[in-house]
Parts: C-alpha cells; structure tokens; sequence
C-alpha cells in the first residue's frame, strides 16, 4: 500500500490516523471506540471487507479502495460498508469523509492541536502509536485541560476531579502531585512540555510547537 495514496487524509488536522501493525483485539477494541476503521486495499476491497468483519469489527468501516474497483463502491455500502472512497485521496474526498462522520461521532475525544486522542472507556491516551493509561483523577484533570480553551484554575480542576471528596477542595499540593504524574504519562507518548504552570492561577495545555 503506497502511503501517498492516503496523503491526504494523513495530514488533515481534523483526522488521527493509526495504522496498526497486525489487527490484534486491542486494536480492534480500540476500532469500536474510534470515529470509523479505514480498511485500505489495492486488491479486492470485497476481501478486505470480509476480513474485517471477520476480525471483530462491528463500527463504521470505511473502504479506500484502488480507482480500478471504483464501480464496487455501491456493492460494498450494500455490503456493510459506511462509506467508500477511490484513492488516493483528494482534499474534498476527506472533507466530505469528515462531514458524513460528524453526526455520528462518540466515544474518543481527539484534540486537533496536539493529535492527542482520549478513551474516556479505558481512560487511554494516544498520540500517534504510543499509549498510556490514567487513573480516574489524571484523565478527569486532562480532560479538563483538553475542554478548555486557555487557562484553568486550580480551583476547577480539584472541583473537577475531587467533586466527590471535598475534605480535598482547596488542596493545591494533592493537584500538583496528579498534574506531575499527568505530565509524566503525556511524556509517555511522546508530549513533553505540555503542561504549563499559569503561576498563581492554574495550569493551561499548550500547542507542541509551544512545548518546553
């Protein structure tokens, strides 16, 4: 499969693309939880489709199929397919991929500036093919941080992840401990810097290209 063929949808900022190695049921759990499975093939798309059924997948699957099959593509919605597309890709055809996957978006929140992908299912995060998993409190801390547009006070994110416990309201050195293992596991996969201390206020999540 020739990476140029997907070019285009590789470098749309509104798309996370993950090309796993082998089809294992971790990937395949993870498959369910994501916006929809590209099954990219130059062979019979027909194939490539029943090897995805077969292989668990029970989400959107979208076929991105070689120009010479492009007459199957009705077939293969027919067949189960959510979408067919001709590679490669033209910007329109990701655009109107995108639009059609919108409304039926669930599960993974994706921020576009970082190419961060949260599970709230596993509490995982993943950037590009690196992972790693919070517990209950770090994810709830990101993903504030990740909601937010600009600076978050202290006092939010213990509210946030402490709205249960409020003999911890208030306690800013219990934050810092949980703010210090979440940057530790955004380290993980490869976001270092991340994290930025608003002195006297909260913290805020900067863009990479920001990162110290």
């Amino acid at each position: 499969m020739p990476l140029r063929a997907l070019a285009a949808l590789e470098a749309d900022r509104r798309v996370e693309l993950f090309a796993p190695p082998q089809l294992t049921p971790e990937w395949v759990a993870f498959g369910q939880r994501a916006g929809a499975c590209l099954v990219a093939t130059m062979e019979d798309p027909f194939d490539a489709l029943t090897f995805a059924v077969m292989s668990g997948l029970r989400t959107r699957v979208v076929m991105a199929i070689d120009r010479q099959f492009a007459s199957d593509c009705d077939s293969l919605m027919k067949a189960g397919a959510f979408a067919c597309v001709a590679m490669p890709f033209a910007k329109d055809d990701v655009t109107a991929l995108v639009e059609s996957l919108v409304p039926h978006a669930s599960g993974p929140q994706v921020d576009g500036g970082l190419r961060l992908v949260l599970d709230p299912i596993t509490r995982t995060i993943r950037h590009h093919d690196r992972s790693a998993r919070l517990t209950q409190r770090e994810f709830a801390l990101l993903h504030c941080l990740v909601s937010q547009a600009g600076p978050v006070s202290a006092e939010v994110l213990l509210a946030t992840a402490w709205g249960d416990n409020p003999n911890v309201a208030g306690s800013r050195p219990v934050l810092e401990v949980y703010v210090h293992q979440v940057r530790k596991k955004l380290r993980q996969v490869g976001l270092e810097g991340i994290v930025q201390t608003v002195r006297g206020f909260g913290y805020r999540l900067v863009e990479r290209s920001h990162a110290i």
